[in-house]
């Protein structure tokens, strides 16, 4: 996965490790994040000076000063996301709000300013899942997204269901919503 900012670019690895390059793709640094197995998403602030690490199979987002100290700065915690599954985030346009879907059919919110240690502000059972005979299968929260004016946000759900008992027959459930807030 890789970004740009204005005049950085950076690129992300499953195997833990953040490139920066310049412009002109000159290497600047290398560091290794030390959450996940594997980094699947990668958001700039829209000030250009923070980095939003996002690895699969974590329950962690790390937070970077890419422009001033180069180092990790804040985690949002508390993201249920123990998945080899890519669980789409965003960054509110202001950079203030951060969403992530969850394994668990929530959306959670972080507000991005504060402690070291942020956990979710908002919590929204976005998606039920399938009702099975023997039990409740819930269905990832895929994709969480905002308008940029915070007055809209679409999520999409979507796992495939193996039946054990129908001889391995497999069912999908797939859905998106959007929300509109007043």
């Amino acid at each position: 996965m890789s970004v740009s900012s204005d005049d950085i670019l950076a690129a992300g690895s499953f195997s833990n490790t953040v490139s920066l390059f310049s412009s002109e793709y000159e290497h600047i640094s290398t560091f290794t994040t030390s959450n996940g197995s594997g980094i699947t998403e990668i958001k700039w602030s829209p000030d250009g000076r923070y980095l939003y690490i996002v690895p699969r199979k974590s329950k962690v987002v790390e937070i970077w000063d890419i422009r001033s100290t180069g180092t990790m700065i804040a985690s949002l915690t508390d993201r249920h996301a123990m998945t080899n599954q890519r669980l789409w985030t965003d960054l509110s346009a202001d950079g203030k709000w951060f969403i992530s879907g969850g394994t668990d059919g929530y959306v959670r919110t972080w507000k991005t300013e504060g402690s070291r240690e942020l956990l979710p502000s908002i919590e929204i059972k976005a998606h039920n899942g399938k009702e099975l005979e023997i039990e409740v299968i819930v269905d990832s929260v895929t994709a969480a997204v905002l308008h940029p004016s915070w007055s809209m946000m679409a999520t999409t759900s979507g796992s495939h269901h193996f039946d054990m008992e129908e001889g391995g027959s497999e069912s999908k459930d797939y859905s998106m919503k959007v929300w509109v807030f007043d």
